[in-house]
């Protein structure tokens, strides 16, 4: 497709393909918000940013870029995934290296990763602490009864 190392984003029904590289939303695994308004990705191995995003104008445009999390270099940040209220942001963080391979790879092992939350301050914490390989959030609503 001629793109280098970009995150795209094209409509469900359309064939234009947008690359938002030139916002400055590089990097990889970028995220939608639930609301469709925000995106979340990896600026770099250690960096984890958010933006505005918005598609009104048919051509998407972002703004509001600023860091979110950002931790040490011996280890890596990766997977982000919005809340369903945009309020938090789950994301996967480990050793950056001795699982063989780029551990943040799907496929790839990942010894000692485990799943952080961060709110939108960027103050972030660790919720499982086995460090088994845990490296694809996902929230996932819990039945309440009588909802």
């Amino acid at each position: 497709m001629g793109f280098k190392h970009a995150n795209l984003t094209f409509r469900a029904n359309g064939t234009k393909v947008f690359d938002l590289t030139k916002y400055g939303v590089t990097g990889c695994r970028a995220e939608f918000g639930h609301d469709g308004k925000r995106i979340t990705w990896g600026l770099t191995d250690w960096d984890l940013f958010v933006a505005m995003i918005d598609f009104s104008q048919g051509e998407p445009i972002v703004s509001d870029l600023r860091k979110l999390v950002r931790c040490e270099k011996d280890y890596f940040v990766f997977h982000t995934d919005f809340s369903p209220d945009g309020n938090y942001i789950a994301f996967s963080y480990g050793p950056s290296a001795g699982s063989g391979g780029h551990p943040a790879i799907v496929g790839c092992k990942a010894k000692g990763w485990n799943i952080c939350v961060s709110d939108m301050t960027g103050k972030w914490v660790q919720i499982t602490t086995d460090g088994n390989q845990n490296k694809e959030p996902d929230w996932v609503p819990i039945r309440t009864p009588g909802r």
